[in-house]
């Protein structure tokens, strides 16, 4: 690598003019010089346009209609002539030593893959959120981000350019979770740095793209965790843990409320024993409290009959008649479907079937 290599940032924006200003001149204000600046523009319709226009000469930028973000990415990432690469998205804002700080990495191993280090969270009006710790985290494996808690931090993150392309840029079929996706596959090819410096600031605003379209957002993960094979519960610890996104209690207690009913009269079968049973029951008492329903756990496992998780006794699929219940919840991804079709008899009989991972090809926290 080159003593000062050219380092490629790159903003996809569509209608940020509240916002993009502060991003362009965090790029533009970096203590770090060789850095090409590009902009992709989707299109904008409100003053975005205008604001880029100041900045002609000092940055690229192209305005025309894309397939969203992570397409004005790619497009981005195909014109970048950086050895190193990364994006900030249009309202989010760069420290002004992180591309230093990075770049210092990177000449430090030639075998880099990733930089990424803490970031801060901002509100609206560019102030940190009081309410929010700054983020700090340690370095991440591949194993980390498919089995535990991959808590990766896309802002102010940085890859060898060579490696992304080598890894065929971000999948396009990915428009939320499209940094953690690129994490796994360039971890394949290299290695990753954690930077114990503030790197970036992360503004969290009704309009944000993960808080005003949830739904989207969480389906794409469940396509991420069939792709790779990711323990589900690791990947929704990722993507759910921040309480500060404002969508995520509300959505977490309607999804309790739609999965055990109302009526805590209700008998209620959890089938599957397993982790995610334990995951789906710490969900309920953290969104719901002390839990008072009436749950029987049910497996396959004869070996398990009489034991319990958190308090629930566990029985075998022959007990289910004498259970008397209202609801069967689902609790396993590998065997969901045949599960399904031993159970689907009782539906026959008024219980309703429920199932938590795909539920009318949902995911289980859409």
């Amino acid at each position: 690598m080159n003593k000062e290599p050219l380092v490629t940032v790159i903003t996809p924006s569509f209608n940020q003019g509240k916002y993009i200003e502060e991003t362009i001149k965090s790029v533009l204000n970096q203590t770090y010089d060789n850095i090409e600046y590009i902009v992709m523009d989707g299109g904008s319709t409100d003053n975005t346009i205008e604001i880029l226009r100041k900045y002609e000469g000092r940055i690229k930028f192209f305005s025309e209609k894309d397939k969203g973000q992570t397409d004005a990415i790619n497009k981005g990432f195909k014109m970048a002539k950086g050895e190193i690469v990364g994006w900030i998205n249009s309202d989010d804002v760069l420290e002004s030593e992180a591309v230093k700080w990075s770049v210092d990495e990177f000449a430090k191993n030639d075998k880099l893959a990733i930089t990424y280090g803490n970031i801060m969270y901002i509100d609206e009006n560019s102030l940190a959120k009081t309410d929010v710790k700054l983020e700090r985290k340690p370095i991440i494996t591949r194993d980390k981000l498919l089995h535990k808690n991959p808590d990766i931090i896309q802002p102010g993150s940085f890859y060898s350019h060579k490696l992304v392309q080598k890894v065929g840029y971000l999948d396009e079929k990915l428009n939320y979770v499209m940094d953690y996706d690129l994490f796994i596959k360039l971890l394949t090819l290299g290695d990753i740095k954690f930077i114990d410096k503030l790197l970036a600031k992360f503004r969290l605003h009704n309009e944000s793209k993960t808080v005003s379209e949830n739904h989207n957002f969480s389906r794409e993960i469940y396509e991420v965790i069939k792709k790779y094979n990711i323990e589900p519960e690791a990947v929704s610890n990722r993507y759910m843990k921040e309480k500060d996104y404002k969508y995520w209690h509300n959505k977490m207690e309607k999804f309790i409320d739609r999965l055990f009913g109302k009526n805590t009269s209700d008998n209620i079968g959890i089938y599957g024993a397993g982790s995610h049973t334990k995951y789906l029951l710490e969900l309920y008492k953290e969104i719901k409290g002390d839990i008072h329903r009436n749950i029987f756990i049910i497996d396959s496992n004869n070996n398990l009959k009489g034991k319990k998780i958190m308090d629930f006794t566990i029985y075998t699929p022959e007990d289910i008649s004498q259970l008397k219940l209202n609801n069967i919840i689902i609790s396993s991804f590998t065997y969901q479907e045949d599960i399904y079709n031993k159970v689907k008899i009782y539906k026959n009989h008024g219980v309703k079937i429920t199932k938590i991972y795909e539920e009318d090809d949902k995911p289980f926290f859409n």
